[in-house]
């Protein structure tokens, strides 16, 4: 069955294949209402999840917080700042190797990985300093 592709799901999949910042679905719903206005949030959330399913876009659940999209689909990992809410990817070249021992140790067959590291960033921890020192 083919399927069909309206001129929301078209501007969701344009917008979020042109950003390399990982949107939350309210974040895309701000774009994409500018572009249609007559778009619902709910239908950006279909859409999303409906790009997620059919392999176009990795949705990252991130706990206490809304799902991301990204359309990186490269193996890779994130880091969360916990003070801005700055969320990047980082590419590391030893995800074979520990899905190769993950599978030795459990027998799993890993079908899928989503890694979000937390932590501050530079910005942030140079704020912060500052206003520890009292700058």
């Amino acid at each position: 069955m083919e399927r069909r592709s309206t001129k929301q799901l078209q501007a969701i999949r344009r917008f979020t294949e042109s950003v390399k910042t990982h949107p939350t679905a309210e974040e895309v719903y701000n774009v994409i209402v500018k572009e249609i206005p007559d778009i619902s949030l709910r239908t950006v959330y279909r859409n999303l999840n409906k790009l997620s399913d059919e392999g176009y876009l990795r949705k990252i659940q991130v706990p206490n917080a809304p799902d991301r999209f990204d359309s990186t689909l490269e193996a890779h990992q994130h880091i969360l700042c916990t003070e801005c809410g700055e969320f990047i990817d980082v590419f590391m070249n030893n995800e074979e190797k520990l899905l190769s021992e993950i599978h030795g140790l459990c027998g799993y067959e890993i079908t899928g990985i989503d890694v979000v590291y937390r932590g501050i960033c530079p910005e942030c921890k140079t704020n912060k300093n500052n206003i520890e020192k009292g700058a």
